[in-house]
């Protein structure tokens, strides 16, 4: 557990950069700080790693202060992930995984051993470990930074605006892999973002920072959501917190129907709609009157939430959202109206 206690930060030019932070977070946990820039989110965060010295009160980790911890040994039991990934660029993908191995003393065969598993995790291409960073994407180079920060097992993990830097589909792809990762690991996250979608999406608990250093709400996404502590939070999460609530709803009360089988590669739904497989069993297009390919929108997976439902219906060129499982193949159809129902009795507070 990490824990802040009347944590502050004031500069020799008098900014307040943290005020009187006070929160724990949980051990296993994935807790986000969010707000915008020059609010402290990022300074609370080094406070953890010792790059940041509070000017008064403390900063605990499993009961012990850190100011009692010796700074190197402390530093290299957390993992720390930043915007750029901060990759050593005359080291190749593998050496820089290895880093903070060879640091703690392990052979340069131990260390390489550990990195190739690091490497695995993230789901970085094998052929890409003896590149250099400059030949990778920016993606690419983020998935090597948080090898790096897990190579070495830490159960701490800072993460300072890691996917700031990438485009939105990449930004979106690595969100989804530190949730995966994070389901395999358990590590403690401390994860640093101006972007409250992104807090929404990954934080078990998120601390909503303003400027001046003040946490105005530390709670659970859905909390922060649906009962902003004040205006300010109020405005970050947008006026349509309604709509992202849905995200935390489950899906249980929306029917799925059974799907007809398929014939030469085409699953009809009824007289007027059907859709194609590839060549793997995944759906592909759905079908106009006409024949002609229209598009498919969002596929609902197993474990998708009512948005997530209400977003497949809305983007389906058909009355209809396709339900998928765990290797993309369909398992049931939606109905448009079934969907609307939902989010209807959920809006008015009906029970499912």
């Amino acid at each position: 557990m990490i824990s802040f206690q009347n944590a502050s930060k004031a500069f020799p030019d008098g900014t307040v950069g943290v005020d009187d932070l006070s929160l724990e977070v949980e051990t296993g946990s994935l807790t986000v700080f969010v707000g915008p820039s020059g609010c402290g989110k990022t300074t609370s965060m080094r406070m953890v790693n010792k790059m940041v010295t509070p000017t008064s009160g403390r900063v605990l980790i499993d009961g012990r202060d850190i100011a009692d911890l010796p700074t190197v040994p402390l530093r290299l039991g957390i993992g720390y992930v930043i915007q750029h990934a901060g990759l050593l660029p005359h080291r190749t993908v593998l050496d820089n995984v290895a880093q903070v191995l060879r640091l703690k003393g392990l052979s340069r065969r131990e260390a390489r051993a550990r990195a190739h598993e690091a490497i695995e995790r993230v789901q970085l291409r094998p052929e890409l470990i003896d590149r250099y960073p400059s030949q990778l994407s920016g993606g690419q180079q983020q998935r090597v930074g948080v090898a790096r920060a897990l190579a070495a097992d830490p159960p701490i993990l800072l993460m300072d605006e890691p996917f700031s830097a990438v485009d939105p589909v990449v930004r979106e792809e690595l969100q989804l892999e530190i949730l995966r990762i994070q389901r395999e690991v358990q590590k403690t996250i401390l994860f640093v973002t101006h972007d409250i979608d992104e807090a929404l999406r990954l934080g078990d608990r998120i601390a909503v920072f303003a400027p001046g250093g003040e946490v105005q709400q530390y709670a659970a996404p859905e909390t922060v959501l649906t009962q902003p502590a004040n205006e300010l939070v109020r405005s970050m999460v947008g006026r349509d917190r309604g709509f992202r609530a849905l995200s935390f709803a489950g899906a249980e009360s929306v029917p799925v129907h059974q799907l007809p089988g398929a014939s030469d590669g085409t699953i009809h739904v009824d007289g007027a709609w059907a859709f194609t497989l590839d060549p793997d069993g995944r759906p592909g297009d759905w079908l106009g009157s006409d024949g002609a390919p229209l598009g498919l929108g969002t596929l609902i997976p197993p474990d998708g939430s009512l948005r997530t439902v209400l977003d497949a219906v809305l983007s389906s060129p058909a009355p209809y959202a396709i339900c998928v499982d765990a290797a993309g193949r369909p398992s049931g159809i939606v109905q448009a109206e079934d969907a609307y129902r939902a989010v209807a009795r959920r809006g008015s507070g009906e029970a499912p």
